[in-house]
């Protein structure tokens, strides 16, 4: 993306923007732990946890932990992320990415397009209603 000519500083800047946010429970990355600095250590044996993991501690009502390397199925959402970091053994948790949901904002809705077979036995796209992020 940094790389890229054809797109502005703007447009980069605006696409960059939407993106989830995502990094590894592992990651001893400076960024992380700079924007650790000034968050009180909390618990027990938290000093020798990875910046990636506090941050996905503090963060967790936001995110879900994914598996690597896996179709789905697996994850880890919410309010389950610190029990089950405070488990995850040190060396499994470069397996593990942890993302920001994507969340709908307030009275925006579309429609959820999918695939399903017609009696004829040729595939027609059919639509459905999404419920809008104000329903729940």
């Amino acid at each position: 993306m940094e790389h890229t000519r054809s797109r502005s500083h703007t447009a980069r800047r605006d696409i960059r923007a939407t993106w989830m946010g995502t990094w590894a429970p592992d990651s001893e990355d400076t960024d992380i732990a700079a924007a650790l600095d000034h968050v009180p250590v909390s618990g027990q044996g938290q000093g020798n946890v990875p910046p990636g993991t506090r941050l996905a501690h503090l963060k967790a009502p936001t995110l879900v932990l994914k598996l690597q390397r896996e179709g789905g199925g697996n994850n880890v959402y919410r309010e389950a992320i610190p029990a089950f970091l405070d488990v995850l053994p040190a060396e499994e948790r470069e397996a593990w990415i942890a993302m920001e949901m994507i969340e709908t904002p307030r009275g925006i809705s579309g429609y959820l397009v999918r695939a399903s077979p017609s009696s004829s036995g040729t595939d027609n796209v059919s639509t459905e209603k999404k419920a809008t992020s104000s329903t729940f």
